[in-house]
């Protein structure tokens, strides 16, 4: 579990510290910036979601845990997902293509459980 965590862990920071040195190192647009920011920020929100399921961890070893359900739109949280770990995957030479249809309708569920997947 720890070296999943950890691995999880590392993308995330290392996605949040490539996008920063992009910024402050190229003159970017103002398109080119919003959307490594945007990254950035969706970087730092899985990190967080990830800290927050290492404190889940004690709550269900004590049967505390709270499942929150909620819809959600499957496309964005699959591109939270993918936006994640691009910059890896850039700097490795690799190019991420997705081709999928989106649920045309909301889904029902933990997205943040989801997520983690």
């Amino acid at each position: 579990m720890l070296a999943s965590i950890s691995h999880d862990m590392r993308t995330s920071l290392n996605s949040i510290i490539g996008y920063s040195k992009i910024i402050k190192e190229n003159r970017l647009s103002y398109t080119e910036q919003n959307s490594y920011i945007s990254r950035v920020l969706d970087a730092s929100e899985n990190l967080n979601h990830l800290i927050e399921n290492i404190l889940d961890a004690t709550k269900i070893s004590i049967g505390e845990l709270d499942i929150i359900i909620d819809s959600f739109w499957l496309g964005e949280v699959i591109m939270k997902s993918i936006n994640s770990t691009i910059h890896l995957a850039h700097k490795k030479g690799l190019v991420i293509k997705n081709d999928f249809d989106f649920f045309p309708f909301p889904l029902y569920g933990d997205k943040d459980r989801i997520l983690e997947i």
